[in-house]
């Protein structure tokens, strides 16, 4: 179950109930927001109001507390402990005035029928009681034997607020006026038969178009559920793209890393080329150097030859002109001196 508020022409508010969880959306145009999480606690009995230009609401916990809390606050600003105060029922709020009410209805344990309660949450010296107009408090005590059903219609032009409680046995429809000035809150007695009749009249029309609106309204929600079933995929295919990417970013990384290493070695390589095609070039200039000193060494080898070949021809043609001269010596020896 759930209420839509609009805030203008394309912009509403949407709080509802699903599960354990009480969630506000908001709807712009045919787009919604992400559910904003309000409680995750929730039992039953939601209820909720404009009040001070915000929207309050009501529910029962899993504790079995009555809570009142606002959409612009998560902590609970109004609570009925069911320790203090067990076996309550269906807390319902409504405004009148500057007043915020909380109806409520109790078990007897006793007798186990069911009463009316009503207070004002938020001004601590209000002791509000329940009673007909002009009647005393202890007089009233309007009593249940079942858990009766309660509707509350704000009449915002009489300042009043009407309430209809229903069982299988009885029905009564009351009037609550703005006179919250004293400790009491009064209740009106039932409406003569004419009047009720009227109001039951109204109240059938209120109620076709309260259902009409309730069918509305769960046409939206199951749109709603809907669109959070599309908004749920669309997030899971934007998860599992955020992961591919991700993983896509990590081969770039290591790919890059890669590229970074080889870069590297490419550098280290040139740097080892660079060396060896200077090593080279050092190796051609000795390599030139040792090939000129060797034509160099050939030249002084030929020259040397040729000296050689010369100092030999002359040291032949000496002994040539020795042995001549010995000859000659040995001649004129045996000449002179005989043999």
């Amino acid at each position: 179950m759930g209420n839509v508020y609009a805030l203008d022409s394309e912009k509403n508010l949407i709080l509802y109930s699903t599960g354990n969880h009480i969630c506000l959306r908001t709807s712009i145009g045919e787009n919604l927001t992400r559910p904003v999480l309000l409680c995750s606690d929730f039992a039953d009995s939601l209820s909720d109001i404009v009040y001070n230009n915000t929207v309050y609401y009501t529910y029962r916990n899993t504790s079995q507390d009555i809570i009142i809390r606002s959409i612009t606050d998560l902590h609970d600003l109004y609570k009925i402990s069911s320790h203090d105060t067990p076996d309550c029922f269906q807390p319902r709020i409504a405004a009148i005035q500057k007043f915020l009410i909380l109806f409520y209805f109790v078990k007897n344990p006793i007798d186990d029928s069911f009463c009316l309660k009503a207070l004002l949450p938020f001004q601590s010296d209000k002791k509000l009681t329940a009673a007909e107009k002009n009647r005393e408090p202890e007089h009233l005590a309007l009593r249940f034997t079942k858990l009766p059903s309660l509707r509350i219609i704000n009449i915002p032009i009489k300042s009043a607020l009407l309430l209809h409680l229903s069982d299988e046995e009885q029905e009564y429809i009351f009037t609550v006026t703005d006179s919250l000035q004293c400790e009491r809150l009064y209740y009106e007695s039932a409406l003569p038969f004419q009047e009720l009749t009227q109001c039951r009249e109204g109240w059938k029309e209120s109620q076709t178009l309260l259902d009409s609106t309730q069918k509305e309204l769960e046409q939206n929600k199951n749109k709603l559920l809907t669109a959070q079933e599309q908004f749920n995929n669309c997030h899971k295919s934007l998860l599992k793209t955020q992961e591919e990417l991700e993983q896509i970013n990590m081969t770039l990384i290591k790919t890059q890393n890669e590229l970074e290493r080889n870069k590297e070695m490419l550098q280290q390589t040139q740097k080892e080329r660079n060396a060896n095609k200077q090593a080279c070039l050092q190796a051609q200039e000795a390599l030139a150097l040792s090939k000129e000193q060797n034509t160099k060494s050939e030249a002084d080898l030929a020259n040397r030859d040729q000296l050689i070949e010369s100092i030999r021809k002359q040291y032949d043609e000496l002994m040539e002109t020795a042995i001549k001269y010995r000859e000659e010596a040995i001649k004129w020896h045996n000449k002179f001196y005989g043999k």
